[in-house]
């Protein structure tokens, strides 16, 4: 973004400087009504040192969608519950990292904050959710732990039937904000899906669904996984849908990328602001969040597809 355009953003905003400066208290979120079509956004802040920043409030937030300020009626940084698909490539191609794959799943499961749910999906040549929805970690370690290598790769039939999952939930106090995301890891490019990734990543964003994707696999000379379809589409993946990409070149940094998967979604603040555009065309709306500080960057989706 420009000098002039940032140098604008930041008059608005009007902000005092950030440094030392203690976080709003925090207050139960209050209700929004359904009934009003609300963008909700799950934003995770970073210092030039990639350290993730936590001690924001309201008014450092402004929020941009095609270039014109928004409203925000909801924020919260904590007590928005987190639900996620832990999504595991058990292709036979695996066989050798299965093991390695289970501990890191494990360990991310075993952070997991109270209220938080989580699902195991598998998938080879078919797909399999091995325990549904819950809040027990044993349950889910054991679901994790079940899985077995053999098989093709239907990774993207594997995101649909997560992302299809995750709207299948109901929850009791439906105006209140949620926060879904998956955790994918995969050693390959996909080789048997019926479904494709255009629409994987048009469910993932009428679901508001991050999508954090673990690449393994076979690497060339430049570092980057031997087969290039495989790293462009877990790119695209994590990037349109607000989350991250990361390939890791052994598999002792799994059990680090799954802690640094959880760090993110804990540090997480939820804004929701009802759109000035209100048409209902079905058109893609860019979104932008910017900070008072300078040196901070925040990281969420890039935009929605309008109501119809």
């Amino acid at each position: 973004m420009g000098r002039v355009l940032r140098a604008v953003v930041l008059g608005m905003l009007a902000a005092p400087a950030l440094a030392g400066q203690a976080p709003e208290p925090v207050t139960p979120p209050r209700p929004f009504r359904s009934g009003v079509d609300l963008i909700t956004l799950n934003v995770s802040v970073t210092d030039r040192a990639q350290r993730f920043v936590t001690n924001l409030g309201k008014h450092d937030f402004i929020v941009l969608e095609d270039g014109r300020p928004q409203a925000v009626t909801f924020f919260a940084y904590s007590g928005i519950p987190l639900t996620v698909a832990i999504v595991l490539d058990s292709s036979g191609s695996m066989d050798n990292a299965i093991g390695a794959a289970q501990e890191a799943a494990v360990g991310f499961i075993r952070r997991l904050a109270a209220g938080d749910r989580a699902a195991v999906v598998d998938f080879d040549t078919n797909v399999r959710v091995l325990q549904p929805f819950t809040v027990d970690i044993g349950a889910l370690e054991k679901a994790v732990r079940s899985t077995v290598a053999d098989g093709q790769t239907a990774l993207y039939d594997a995101l649909y039937r997560s992302l299809e999952e995750l709207q299948r939930l109901s929850y009791p106090d439906v105006d209140t904000p949620r926060r879904h995301a998956i955790v994918l890891l995969s050693d390959g490019r996909d080789t048997s899906s019926k479904q494709q990734l255009d629409a994987v990543l048009d469910l993932a964003n009428r679901s508001n669904t991050a999508i954090y994707a673990v690449g393994l696999g076979e690497r060339d000379e430049g570092g980057r996984l031997a087969t290039f379809e495989a790293e462009f589409a877990l790119r695209r993946l994590a990037r349109e849908s607000g989350g991250r990409a990361f390939f890791p070149t052994d598999m002792q940094q799994l059990q680090g990328i799954y802690s640094e998967i959880r760090r993110d979604l804990a540090s997480q603040y939820t804004i929701a602001y009802a759109s000035s555009n209100t048409r209902r065309d079905g058109r893609w709306r860019n979104v932008t969040v910017l900070l008072a500080q300078r040196d901070l960057d925040a990281h969420t989706r890039p935009g929605y597809f309008a109501s119809r």
